[in-house]
């Protein structure tokens, strides 16, 4: 008889239903790092051997192959999956969104505006008239590129969500945002302040745990897209980033700890994203800064997230990050919990050692307050010369014309000259401002009143308004001897300025219509010579008007002459540059204006060229009022990097 062999059962000891646990535990850990790891991360800055745990969960998960398999699961599940989960409770979405059939055609298919350009200069050259579809130069979209390229768009399309056109209401509102900070501790004291002293709606919305870091948690700029449309706010007060202080995961889910040189890389794009955000419709942003934490490595990972926010602000216009971090800190700059004030302890931090109490908050407001004021004195409230507030005393007695005896010119030339009032600076960097065709230095004074020396003075630079001819295109001419402007600027206006005027050699350039084309063409052939460019409504292609603004009158016939033309073509300028030359950019263009077209495509060449642009289109019907309206805002892109650039050459020597 054949023996059966006894079969035992192996009885689930506590012990090993804990082992079991534990190792499928481990399992899902390693299947769902992607919410898991961010979770961790965030309770490291409490708990420090927690950031040992994560880092050995991301390594095991990526040799074992599991988040793969994960995502491959969720993707077959979303293939297969029906439109309505039974169950489900549909959640109304606020943001406006595209609608279904709209393509973002200016990033997605750069091509198009290749072959638009190119159309258009062919048709040019065959002596037809061109014709651009609007498919084949669609408007401009804000969507982001998150992995460092320098260009950044200001302006959105129709078809997104903020309106492009320029409020002309007098709904004069500050808008406040941001994270737990502004929920409590600093933004009820703010608001409340604000609202007591200046005569704007004050709104204040602060979400707790959001940030940059997971827009996948909470979309910030979605949410500020919405507001700045609905709002138009006039200042934008910005506080985030308690809650960056952790790793990032780009699109292709790599994962990036804090500090690292990609995440400094990823989190200031994000942050240039949400300022474009901001700025879009003329508001000036004022970040304010988080104060010093408590917590190590936390406190360290909040210095990094405020560095790339002070970089993002650096680089974008009309923007201001105010640092705090030694406004609730100790005499030595380290870190405390109370202060002490009459004899008595104040508390300043909550107990988990982030938060801000009511006086905290209160001390952080008197810190930022000076700044918030003097934002304010900048502001246009009305969009028009007539109803512009008057911010400033007038000086029009101080008004100041230089003749300049040019032999290159065969002439004097006058120049307007507008020099900071009542300052104690010995001397300032310059703006050299281009006005447009048909026009002279004169209009300056006739169109903005006093707007030019109130902004030089509240900038501290001098604004140098040449006349450049009303014909002139700021070239030097074959045909007209006396039409050498360009020689004129280079070598007789700037030493005799540097004579006769309270100024520093840093110098940037600006300038409407011809002044526009004028402004970046100078600009791009003398690269060395300016700290900064920028162009309002300009002209960025001369290939594509013939026949038109006289243009052929001071560089002959473009059959004859297209390789002059081309020198004096911002559009053909870029392609023999270095990028690493290149000066800072800003163009804006009115969405009415016909150089359209040709702004659209000079920014989409220089995106693709990598080159320093920051670029905008908003729309206005009447063209002063659209400069009136940028004015401002050029005027102060240069204030900040002329005194940026002061401020190195200054440490260098």
């Amino acid at each position: 008889m054949v023996k059966q062999k006894k079969i035992t059962s192996t009885q689930l000891t506590p012990s090993r239903s804990i082992i079991i646990y534990i190792v499928t535990l481990f399992i899902l850990l390693l299947l769902d790092t992607g919410r898991v790891i961010p979770i961790l991360n965030r309770l490291s800055s409490d708990f420090p051997s927690i950031s040992i745990a994560a880092q050995f969960i991301q390594k095991t998960a990526e040799i074992s192959k599991l988040t793969e398999l994960s995502a491959f699961e969720s993707t077959i599940i979303k293939q297969v999956s029906l439109n309505t989960v039974i169950g489900e409770i549909p959640v109304h979405n606020s943001y406006p969104q595209q609608e279904k059939g709209e393509e973002d055609t200016s990033h997605s298919h750069p091509e198009k505006f290749e072959e638009a350009c190119k159309m258009q200069q062919d048709a040019v050259m065959d002596h037809t008239e061109p014709h651009l579809t609007n498919e084949l130069s669609p408007p401009l979209t804000s969507t982001p590129n998150l992995e460092g390229n320098k260009s950044e768009t200001l302006s959105t399309s129709p078809i997104n969500t903020i309106d492009q056109s320029i409020p002309t209401n007098n709904n004069n509102t500050i808008l406040i945002i941001g994270d737990s900070m502004i929920n409590e501790g600093l933004g009820p004291v703010l608001q409340k302040t604000l609202h007591n002293q200046y005569p704007f709606k004050v709104i204040r919305e602060g979400k707790y745990s959001t940030g940059l870091s997971r827009p996948d948690y909470f979309n910030w700029p979605e949410r500020l897209t919405f507001l700045v449309n609905k709002h138009h706010p006039k200042l934008i007060i910005l506080c985030l980033g308690a809650n960056d202080a952790q790793d990032i995961f780009d699109d292709k889910n790599h994962r990036y700890h804090p500090g690292s040189q990609e995440w400094k890389k990823i989190y200031t794009n994000r942050a240039k994203h949400l300022l474009n955000i901001a700025t879009s419709q003329g508001a000036y942003v004022i970040w304010a800064g988080l104060p010093i934490m408590g917590k190590v490595p936390y406190a360290t990972r909040i210095q990094y997230v405020s560095e790339c926010q002070k970089k993002a602000c650096d680089e974008t216009v009309n923007t201001q990050f105010i640092d705090t971090q030694s406004v609730l800190a100790t005499p030595q700059g380290k870190y405390t919990t109370y202060t002490q004030e009459s004899n008595k302890h104040i508390r300043l931090r909550a107990k988990d050692k982030i938060h801000v109490t009511e006086a905290g908050g209160r001390l952080l407001m008197n810190h930022l307050m000076p700044y918030i004021k003097q934002s304010l004195e900048t502001i246009t409230v009305n969009n028009t010369k007539d109803n512009k507030q008057d911010l400033y005393t007038s000086n029009a007695e101080n008004d100041i014309v230089i003749y300049i005896p040019s032999s290159i010119q065969q002439a004097s030339i006058p120049c307007s000259v507008f020099i900071p009032q009542n300052k104690s600076q010995e001397k300032y960097p310059v703006l050299l401002l281009l006005h447009g065709v048909g026009c002279t230095n004169e209009i300056w004074k006739q169109m903005t009143g006093d707007l030019l020396q109130q902004l030089a003075t509240f900038h501290s630079i001098v604004i140098i308004a040449p006349d450049g001819g009303k014909n002139s295109w700021y070239v030097d001419s074959p045909l007209i001897q006396t039409s050498q402007i360009e020689s004129f600027i280079i070598n007789e206006l700037k030493p005799t300025m540097l004579e006769q005027l309270p100024i520093i050699d840093k110098w940037s350039i600006a300038g409407i219509s011809m002044g526009g084309h004028g402004a970046i063409t100078l600009g791009l052939r003398h690269p060395m010579l300016y700290t900064s460019m920028s162009a309002i409504n300009g002209v960025l292609n001369l290939m594509v008007h013939p026949h038109e603004w006289g243009i052929k009158n001071v560089l002959g016939e473009l059959s004859d002459s297209q390789q002059l033309w081309e020198s004096y073509s911002a559009y053909h300028l870029i392609d023999n540059i270095s990028k690493e030359d290149v000066p800072p950019m800003l163009i804006s263009i009115n969405l009415t204006d016909p150089a359209l077209d040709e702004n659209r495509c000079f920014f989409h060449k220089a995106t693709k060229l990598n080159l320093p642009i920051q670029y905008s289109e908003t729309s206005s019907d009447q063209y002063w009022d659209y400069c009136l309206y940028q004015l401002p805002i050029h005027i102060g892109f240069h204030a900040k990097k002329l005194h940026h650039h002061n401020e190195l050459s200054q440490n260098n020597d």
